[in-house]
């Protein structure tokens, strides 16, 4: 037997208590150490270099019914999958909640800005409807009803313009006034001339919340004629 071996032994503490099962040994940097057995089902777990190791739960990554287009995401527990969204759609975070998948709002890179305009529109007293529509981007314009309805939260640009015409004759006290979403974005008042032709217009940026209502509207006070729209249009700015 070779007794060098066995004295060489005296080097290494192993002065181990209390010992039970299952214990490893793992040297702390400074002594051999036990490290007490982990609870069924888990996994030892190396922390790199200069650190201790642990027992902890092992990644769980038994997933089924996977089809491409699925991501994986931690639910607090185990990963798990989400399927895949349907074309088009956004991938949005919630926080520490599960993720989503949204529709991609308009103007996004990618998606279509919402715009329409429509020509021609006609009068039935005090708003415009039945345009010709020129174009709708997101479909979001009733030329029948001349309605734009806003598809999401945003600051939207409107804009119009027309012509009064005059069936009477007046000096002073009446007038006319335009208005988008309820809002004066033109107006004529003083004297008129029958037959004479009055241009109107003008531009506004809206703060609307999903599923707000825009048409144009006028109002005649002290006069009478008609009105012929010439254009209705609008589109999402941000």
């Amino acid at each position: 037997m070779d007794y060098g071996v066995i004295n060489n032994l005296g080097n290494v503490d192993l002065k181990i208590a209390n010992q039970v099962q299952g214990d490893i040994l793992y040297f702390n940097g400074t002594d051999w150490v036990r490290l007490a057995p982990g609870t069924a089902g888990q996994v030892l777990k190396t922390q790199g270099p200069a650190a201790n190791p642990i027992y902890g739960q092992p990644v769980d990554l038994a997933i089924s019914s996977q089809a491409i287009g699925d991501i994986l995401y931690f639910n607090g527990t185990n990963w798990v999958r989400l399927a895949a969204g349907a074309a088009g759609r956004l991938l949005q975070a919630n926080g520490a909640a599960a993720p989503t998948w949204v529709p991609a709002p308009s103007g996004a890179q990618g998606a279509a800005i919402c715009s329409f305009r429509g020509l021609s529109g006609s009068s039935n007293g005090s708003s415009i409807i039945t345009y010709t529509e020129s174009f709708d981007v997101g479909s979001n314009f009733n030329h029948t009803t001349g309605i734009f309805t806003a598809p999401q939260d945003g600051k939207y640009l409107f804009t119009n313009y027309g012509n009064f015409y005059s069936s009477s004759q007046i000096v002073y006290g009446g007038y006319i006034e335009v208005s988008i979403g309820g809002a004066l974005v033109d107006g004529h008042g003083g004297g008129f001339n029958s037959g004479d032709r009055y241009p109107f217009g003008g531009s506004i940026v809206l703060n609307l919340s999903q599923n707000n209502t825009v048409n144009v509207t006028y109002t005649l006070s002290g006069i009478s004629g008609s009105i012929q729209q010439g254009a209705f249009s609008g589109s999402l700015l941000a």
